[in-house]
């Protein structure tokens, strides 16, 4: 598990000690990696180590927390602080927001009051990690959706594939490179979830993919796809090696060990496909593209949760963790079997709420729209209206006129 680094400053050693053993960090996604009763020996920590988070009293005797907030705010302003301090003085929150501190907990705190402050910070690091993988490479989610769409979905003509390889800055050369499909299943998922595993199902995939792309020199792609215990990779012969399978089974065993020890994990890794080209991707669909299940239990379990949560802002995004997949292979999956898009579904249930609500003379029309998920009338006053050919009032009038 990927944790965050916390350093604690307090000039009473006490404080300090309660401070570090108050909570089991780990649990909530922290390791304490130091303690200090100096602002100029934190400092001094900070300029050769990684620091995420800085819990800080206020008031010490070399420089105060504020002096170490404008600091940080201006050498390291990705490093989250927390002030612990007795003084409820306006003056010091206010100058605490100016330089971007996260919180602040006046003393005598709380085990509860600690831990409610630090999972709430825990959450928006990870929101941060997420934001700045997404920043520093904008092109990652555009080839994740190629990919998917590659081997799940509707690419079949090589220049329209070589289009869209140059549009996401991946070099065309790939497509005549070898690949492996892999498919990695966590062996008592639900027990290691529980017992293990403290953040969101998708870090522990990413960590995952992670620890392959690190124990070997082939480009690994994001996960195609993931369900629950299992997920798929894309390993791609960047090099042309033609001990390629070879070094991808050694590469396999060493990932195996490493999840083992490093978390605590058991899995099974296995090859999947193995195709001589990537673009043969392409021409070959695989008989799992084509197959058409009649009763789909992650199509039932999609709609129940769309007819159950419609009046909600949901998003495609909420209905794939519900089923447990990546959006972009929730996507592709969904309209494969049922020859429509999420958003299409979606507003269809909503349109035919909302036809039904117009019938009934105890609710008021002009709250339809509300009731059923949008929050802009003129975008339901269109949507209905090329629905039904009629706009909302219009159908009011012709129902209850012949009612």
């Amino acid at each position: 598990m990927n944790l965050y680094s916390l350093v604690i400053i307090d000039d009473e050693p006490a404080t300090l000690e309660h401070l570090s053993s108050i909570l089991n960090w780990k649990d909530i996604g922290f390791y304490v990696a130091g303690l200090f009763t100096k602002v100029s020996k934190l400092l001094e920590y900070i300029e050769s180590n990684h620091v995420d988070v800085i819990i800080s009293d206020i008031k010490m005797p070399d420089m105060s927390g504020i002096d170490l907030a404008q600091v940080c705010n201006k050498l390291y302003p990705d490093i989250k602080i927390v002030f612990l301090s007795a003084y409820r003085d306006f003056e010091y929150a206010r100058e605490a927001i100016r330089y971007n501190v996260f919180d602040y907990i006046t003393k005598p705190f709380t085990y509860q009051a600690i831990y409610n402050e630090m999972l709430k910070l825990s959450e928006a690091l990870e929101n941060d990690r997420v934001i700045g993988v997404y920043n520093e490479d904008k092109m990652l989610f555009a080839q994740q959706q190629l990919f998917t769409d590659l081997f799940y979905g509707t690419i079949s003509n090589s220049p329209s594939l070589e289009q869209q390889f140059h549009s996401i800055q991946l070099n065309k050369s790939l497509l005549e490179s070898s690949c492996i499909v892999l498919r990695i299943s966590i062996n008592h998922f639900n027990d290691y979830i529980k017992n293990n595993w403290k953040r969101s199902n998708e870090r522990l995939y990413h960590s995952i993919l992670s620890v392959i792309r690190l124990s070997g020199n082939t480009e690994f792609y994001m996960p195609l796809r993931y369900n629950d215990s299992d997920f798929e990779v894309v390993a791609v012969n960047i090099e042309s090696d033609e001990k390629f399978q070879e070094n991808i089974r050694i590469q396999i065993t060493k990932v195996i060990q490493i999840l083992f020890s490093e978390f605590k994990m058991s899995v099974a890794i296995n090859i999947s496909a193995y195709y001589n080209k990537l673009k043969d991707v392409a021409q070959q669909k695989s008989s799992r593209i084509n197959e058409r299940i009649a009763s789909d239990p992650i199509i039932e379990a999609a709609l129940s949760y769309i007819h159950k949560n419609y009046a909600e802002e949901i998003t495609l995004i909420d209905v794939a963790n519900h089923v447990l997949m990546s959006p972009n292979y929730f996507s592709t999956y969904y309209k494969q079997h049922t020859n429509e898009n999420f958003t299409v579904t979606l507003n269809n249930i909503r349109i035919k709420k909302a036809m039904q609500l117009l019938t009934e003379k105890n609710i008021k029309s002009s709250l339809v729209f509300e009731m059923v998920g949008y929050r802009s009338y003129t975008y339901f006053y269109k949507l209905f209206t090329k629905c039904n050919n009629i706009t909302p009032g219009e159908y009011r009038k012709k129902y209850l006129k012949g009612s």
